[in-house]
């Protein structure tokens, strides 16, 4: 009997010190979380400046382009230090294939940046189209980064539904995942992940971009800036993209399976 009920004590014990535990890690948890949406809209409205990465913290940087950077000089861009790797749009919706893209990619590759492509999802196609333009576009090849599906909300006649949205990406998602033997990459911001994206696709990396501040969510890479100027473009007006990927060289190198170039 007296067992019984020092086993119970213990019990009631456990109980108290695991509920006590939860509730301050959700404290703490949510005073992080509040903490960095204070910085975010602050950041929005001009109260503080944007937050940009550390470098230091986030050696490995990079940048995404399309057509609308024009010619580049891949030769002299490499030699920045925020070209390590170049995401590069392919395509947008079930028809569209940028003009650029394979001369960039060739020429990224011999320039001994990592690439990697991406596309632009367009609510009014289903995702089997717009995964058959992709993969009609791009190459199966070693040694590049995983392809892209960039979702976001654009000027569109009709918002789209989210759980009719979600499966459309779903299906694109799963069919690059079948053709290129790696999961995909999700490109998107914070207001459409909110609406579309939190709570599904859980096992696919994030791309945030985020020009305020960095992102609260678990990210993979950050596109912390719209307005990089570098060395290369044939128009030194056109702003580029920055990155960072979350990690180190060698963490980068593994995590997508990547050789440095000879």
């Amino acid at each position: 009997m007296q067992q019984r009920t020092r086993k119970k004590r213990y019990g009631k014990y456990i109980f108290r010190w695991c509920m006590t535990l939860l509730i301050l890690g959700l404290l703490i948890f949510g005073s992080v979380c509040g903490l960095r949406l204070r910085h975010f809209y602050k950041a929005i409205n001009e109260e503080i400046p944007a937050e940009k990465p550390d470098l230091s913290e986030f050696p490995v940087q990079g940048i995404d382009i399309s057509r609308y950077q024009g010619d580049i000089d891949w030769e002299v861009l490499s030699k920045e230090d925020h070209v390590q790797f170049a995401f590069i749009k392919a395509t947008e919706g079930s028809t569209y294939q940028d003009d650029l893209f394979a001369t960039n990619w060739e020429e990224a590759e011999q320039a001994g940046v990592f690439v990697g492509a991406y596309h632009f999802f367009r609510f009014e196609s289903d995702g089997k189209e717009q995964a058959e333009n992709f993969i009609a576009t791009v190459p199966k090849l070693e040694n590049t980064l995983p392809p892209v599906v960039d979702v976001e909300i654009y000027d569109v006649e009709e918002i789209p539904q989210p759980e009719a949205a979600r499966e459309e990406i779903r299906e694109m998602l799963e069919l690059l995942e079948e053709y290129y033997g790696v999961k995909p990459i999700l490109y998107t911001n914070p207001s459409t992940y909110m609406d579309y994206l939190m709570g599904h696709h859980w096992g696919y990396k994030i791309w945030m971009s985020n020009p305020y501040c960095e992102p609260i969510i678990d990210w993979t890479f950050w596109q912390y800036s719209f307005e990089g100027t570098l060395q290369g473009f044939a128009q030194d007006d056109i702003p580029v993209d920055l990155n960072v990927y979350n990690g180190s060289r060698k963490q980068f190198l593994k995590e997508f399976s990547l050789q440095e170039f000879a």
